[in-house]
């Protein structure tokens, strides 16, 4: 990771700027110690600072939307994301926030301290038995198992009220792919391709396969294919007018071979996205998995991205 440069959003976008500010208070944890998880003082007030600015609330106003996937109860990586976007107006996550880490209520709980939307993903269904675990490898049951008996009454009711399908501000969200929004996995064009018929926006975000990239539908005289294009790191790109599949990645558990945690920002004034990755100290939450006995494997897996 030596020399990698990090690009930081923090400037505050002054056309999206409205009359009043509405500040929420920060929801205390009530598992464990309670305490959330920051590297030091000064990514704690980075992420107090992302929830205040965020509150930039308006209606008719061009906004920022920090897009998210994959969390998986991993509180260090969320806060790292938090603490490094600078301003946005509001979070869409696009499921499994909880699954093989070790904070499920206290990622659940961050959460809501943004306004927000989120969608329900396969490893939320499974810790509430609305899908079967049995097909899960042994690694990935034993912590959907032991997730089922972390959570909260409160959290456990909020998972269970997450849509499967959304439809905001003209785009598309869905966890696995429009056709099959839970489970099925878009990895390949041939995949992709099948499935720009089942949503009907220009654009679909989804997460679920851990790894960012863009699916851009192309006509052909034959009918229609897909190209898959690397989100651009670090810069805007323009959404244009074709239509488009784009997977953030992952916020916990990358599996692109990059450990950092990933997440990307529409901009609807601009009509661009931004993609971005971004270090955490994976050492806390390895240590947290450790404590809960988690399987080695899980842990291990963080600090190689895959």
């Amino acid at each position: 990771m030596v020399g990698r440069s990090l690009k930081r959003s923090t400037s505050l976008n002054l056309k999206n700027v409205v009359s009043y500010y509405r500040v929420r208070v920060c929801r205390s944890s009530s598992t464990g110690d309670g305490n959330p998880v920051y590297k030091d003082a000064s990514q704690r007030s980075r992420v107090s600072t992302a929830r205040t600015r965020c509150m930039l609330c308006s209606e008719g106003f061009a906004m920022r939307y920090l897009i998210l996937s994959d969390i998986h109860a991993n509180l260090a990586a969320f806060d790292a994301v938090l603490a490094d976007v600078g301003h946005f107006d509001k979070i869409w996550c696009l499921g499994d926030m909880v699954g093989y880490g070790p904070q499920p209520n206290e990622c659940i709980e961050r959460l809501r301290e943004f306004p927000h939307i989120c969608i329900a993903g396969n490893h939320d269904w499974a810790a509430l038995y609305k899908l079967s675990d049995s097909d899960f490898n042994p690694d990935a049951q034993w912590a959907c198992r032991w997730t089922r008996e972390q959570l909260l009454p409160e959290n456990f009711e909020y998972l269970d009220n997450l849509p499967t399908t959304l439809i905001e501000e003209g785009f598309t969200l869905v966890h696995g792919s429009p056709r099959q929004p839970i489970w099925e996995y878009i990895l390949y064009p041939s995949i992709a391709t099948s499935n720009f018929a089942y949503f009907d926006t220009q654009i679909c975000f989804v997460g679920h396969t851990h790894t960012p990239v863009i699916f851009r539908y192309e006509h052909l005289d034959s009918g229609g294919t897909c190209l898959p294009i690397p989100l651009p790191q670090g810069n805007s790109l323009s959404l244009g007018e074709e239509r488009m599949i784009i997977n953030p990645g992952s916020v916990g558990q990358p599996r692109d071979g990059d450990p950092w945690a990933s997440y990307a920002i529409l901009d609807t004034e601009e009509a661009t996205l931004e993609y971005h990755r971004i270090p955490y100290p994976v050492e806390i939450t390895q240590r947290k998995m450790m404590e809960e006995g988690l399987p080695i494997r899980l842990i291990a897996r963080l600090g190689y991205g895959w």
